[in-house]
């Protein structure tokens, strides 16, 4: 079991505890749930592989224009999936994040999604979302970019997952980070 460090005052939670905790994240098969170009998943990706990471980074994109585009970026195996019906292996990824992404599906998808992540995560899952009502529409054409639902920080902590709290700096919302490390 790994103790991970995070420092909550950050401004992007999942951001800082990939900075904090390289020499872990360096060495795992990774899967993104989400991305579009320029987006977290795409720079941690891009940072990951910047200073060698050998594994395998894959993402699944639920919009196919922003698949399309991901599929650009050669250290990527992207492709067009839905994080409630993974087409992977069980225990295929040692690590498994949705930055920015529960709050895209219903309410009552997010305990399946959860367990169907979990099913191919075999070390560690990572969830961030805001904390609480953030209403967001439908961007740049993508209907999968309107929140669905709102969750409170305890929201995962029902999973058994260590949830925390920081604030972003371009919308000054306080994020939930919420990390669970899986013992199969």
């Amino acid at each position: 079991m790994h103790n991970f460090k995070l420092n909550t005052s950050t401004l992007m939670l999942a951001q800082e505890m990939f900075n904090l905790n390289l020499p872990y994240f360096i060495q795992r098969d990774i899967l993104f749930l989400g991305a579009r170009h320029g987006s977290m998943e795409f720079q941690l990706a891009s940072k990951l592989r910047a200073i060698g990471h050998r594994g395998n980074i894959c993402v699944a994109e639920i919009f196919r224009p922003n698949a399309m585009v991901c599929k650009q970026n050669p250290s990527w195996n992207v492709i067009h999936g839905d994080a409630r019906t993974l087409p992977f292996k069980d225990n295929a990824f040692k690590i498994v994040a949705m930055v920015g992404g529960p709050e895209h599906l219903k309410l009552n998808e997010i305990p399946s999604a959860t367990k169907e992540i979990e099913r191919v995560a075999s070390e560690l899952v990572i969830f961030e979302h805001p904390d609480g009502t953030y209403i967001q529409r439908e961007l740049y054409g993508n209907p999968w970019e309107v929140h669905r639902s709102h969750l409170p920080k305890e929201f995962f902590e029902q999973f058994g997952y260590t949830c925390v709290t920081g604030k972003n700096l371009w919308e000054s919302l306080t994020h939930v980070l919420a990390y669970k490390t899986l013992t199969k």
